[in-house]
């Protein structure tokens, strides 16, 4: 699947500072899904749920194009199955009548489920479980996690670098192994 801009990374990150910033990044992720018949889905935490629907065109908030995930265990499906289980699971959000997927991954939520060692794991093997799949992932990470705690700190960087590019305004920004390509 390619991005409006050309983009054919499937596995995407960014940072957000605070409620309002996360609000409009993921209407527009959301908005341009939403114009293009994907099929999207959001791992958010509960109280975002009705801001989100309250920021959107009425047409879509009631849509089946639009649909809130309230447990998303992937980095336990992959802890205890492995791989293969995990593209599986993926399946399902790409099965139906859409040609395309999309879901948008509040990395804060999950790691209220999940150690940070278990997101981690799943991040990195990530961009091979997505390969052959019609899905692009965007993950969310609060970049506030930067500025309070050097331990989140280096464990976002890693995160970060595990892919394929990161979503910096409406620009798709590729990333290399360990850095931002230029």
């Amino acid at each position: 699947m390619s991005s409006e801009d050309g983009s054919t990374s499937k596995h995407i990150c960014s940072l957000y500072y605070g409620k309002e910033h996360f609000l409009v990044k993921t209407v527009h992720f959301l908005k341009q899904g939403l114009k293009n018949e994907e099929k999207v889905f959001l791992y958010v935490e509960d109280e975002l749920k009705e801001e989100i629907l309250e920021i959107l065109d009425e047409k879509y908030q009631d849509s089946s194009q639009l649909e809130f995930i309230f447990e998303l265990d992937l980095a336990e499906v992959y802890l205890q199955f492995g791989k293969e289980r995990l593209k599986e699971k993926l399946k399902v959000f790409s099965a139906g009548r859409f040609n395309k997927a999309r879901v948008l991954y509040q990395i804060s939520k999950s790691l209220k489920e999940a150690d940070q060692n278990s997101v981690l794991e799943l991040e990195e093997i990530m961009n091979e479980v997505l390969e052959d799949s019609n899905l692009f992932v965007l993950c969310m990470y609060d970049a506030t996690d930067l500025i309070e705690d050097d331990n989140s700190s280096l464990w976002l960087k890693k995160a970060v670098n595990c892919h394929q590019s990161l979503l910096s305004a409406d620009e798709y920004l590729e990333l290399t192994k360990d850095e931002l390509a230029v």
